[in-house]
């Protein structure tokens, strides 16, 4: 079993309750336990200019038997069972958000994966429910741990962010 790390995200409909139908689909994978659910937190959303509704963004843990190609596979079947066109705009609103933030330490690159998520250092809405569930976390590439990551983040990415939920 390799432990993965998994970004939620919604803004659109009722988005804390998608992020919480996604969990639970979660849940459902063939050979996969979700071990540990970070507190939802709200935020603006990160746009090239156009008006969207806040996010509700969560992390959560999970173990499972699933290579990391498949788990991706698996995701993208639960947004679009969700109603997330298969063919998005970069920052377009989202009924539901899944990425992969890591999958153990692998590192890796392919033209659908990278490995950890090359984003997460830029996205206080990830790192901050990530620090609730894997507070010792160490970014597998940069060797930096989740508060440097955090105080990094908040210095040179400013954005509004209130956790709503425990």
């Amino acid at each position: 079993m390799t432990t993965a790390l998994i970004a939620i995200g919604s803004n659109q409909g009722q988005p804390l309750h998608q992020c919480q139908a996604a969990v639970e689909k979660l849940g459902t994978l063939l050979h996969t336990t979700v071990t540990q659910q970070s507190p939802w937190y709200q935020s603006a959303a990160v746009t090239l200019g156009e008006q969207q509704d806040d996010y509700i963004n969560g992390v959560v843990e999970l173990e499972t038997a699933l290579d990391a190609e498949m788990l991706l596979l698996s995701l993208q079947s639960i947004e679009q069972q969700m109603g997330r066109p298969e063919h998005h705009a970069k920052w377009s609103p989202r009924c539901i958000d899944l990425d992969i933030l890591s999958y153990g330490d692998t590192l890796k690159t392919t033209p659908t994966l990278t490995l950890p998520h090359p984003e997460i250092p830029k996205r206080l809405f990830v790192l901050l429910p990530l620090r609730d569930i894997a507070p010792t976390w160490i970014h597998p590439k940069s060797g930096e741990t989740i508060d440097q990551l955090i105080h990094t983040c908040q210095r040179e990415h400013a954005l509004q962010i209130e956790k709503i939920s425990c």
